[in-house]
């Protein structure tokens, strides 16, 4: 890009979460990124090293506002039946300013841990859920 105005960066407000298909509003930030994983690679005359790429790493986080139990209700009941939880978490953030939408879906999504019971006097219940996840798709603004 070529250049840009400050009304055109996104701002957050208007971002959406959906978990297997529900929105949840109560969901404050959404983050999701893949790491390169790379091998050194020794060269033939030469002191530093290459880097091969040879895989990916898929990690994400949900920051949520304390309004339900619906994610560890489902956690919960999975591991009972001994079965791995797993989710499709999309994202999309659509500032009217901006110059589109960003849309991402993660399938295969397997959160690290979940919270059953998490408050502290005088403030608001919020927590975080990180993930890892499988493949996905990528709608980048256009």
């Amino acid at each position: 890009m070529d250049n840009y105005t400050a009304d055109q960066v996104i701002n957050g407000v208007d971002g959406e979460c959906w978990i297997d298909g529900a929105k949840m509003a109560e969901v404050s930030e959404f983050e999701a990124v893949i790491k390169m994983v790379y091998t050194d690679i020794p060269l033939a005359h030469k002191l530093q090293k290459g880097k091969k790429l040879t895989g990916e790493e898929h990690t994400g986080k949900l920051h949520l506002f304390h309004v339900s139990d619906v994610i560890a209700a489902k956690v919960v009941q999975m591991l009972k039946q001994r079965k791995c939880p797993i989710f499709t978490v999309n994202g999309k953030v659509a500032d009217p300013d901006s110059l589109g939408t960003t849309r991402v879906s993660l399938y295969d999504v397997k959160l690290d841990e979940v919270p059953l019971l998490k408050w502290e006097r005088t403030n608001v219940g919020e927590f975080d859920i990180n993930f890892t996840f499988g493949d996905y798709d990528y709608e980048p603004i256009t």
